[in-house]
């Protein structure tokens, strides 16, 4: 779970200024990781009181109240997940012959081949990169 957290590095400076000892930024790092990884595990969830009191801060309708508790929730879930890293265009263009496959299976019955070759050859190149 740990690896999938993101440490915020405002957050992270904050407690590196907060040690008292010489810590390395690496082991500050993964202290306030496990900490927000046991948070999204275990997150802390409005009081009714809380929840309107946001309710009304937002506008919103009071039919919303349940819908926005859980917003709240989920929110607080995920907002320290680390985003996806963005693929190479190697496999953005393997991925995008995949979608034409599915999207014309009949009319394309090289196309297994024709994946396979091209996945084949882009690796070839890649053993060439530094």
């Amino acid at each position: 779970m740990s690896e999938k957290i993101q440490v915020p590095s405002g957050m992270l400076d904050a407690a590196c200024r907060q040690t008292w000892a010489n810590h390395a930024r690496s082991q500050v790092e993964e202290i306030v990781r496990g900490a927000l990884g046991w948070l999204s595990e275990n997150p802390i969830v409005p009081t009714h009181t809380q929840i309107d009191a946001m309710q009304i801060s937002c506008d919103l309708p009071v039919f919303a109240h349940h819908g926005f508790e859980r917003i709240c929730e989920e929110w607080q879930r995920h907002m320290f997940d680390a985003q996806e890293p963005e693929p190479p265009e190697e496999l953005k263009k393997l991925m995008g012959m995949m979608d034409a496959y599915v999207d014309h299976a009949p009319d394309s019955p090289s196309f297994p081949r024709d994946l396979i070759t091209e996945a084949y050859r882009l690796g070839q190149q890649s053993k060439d990169r530094p």
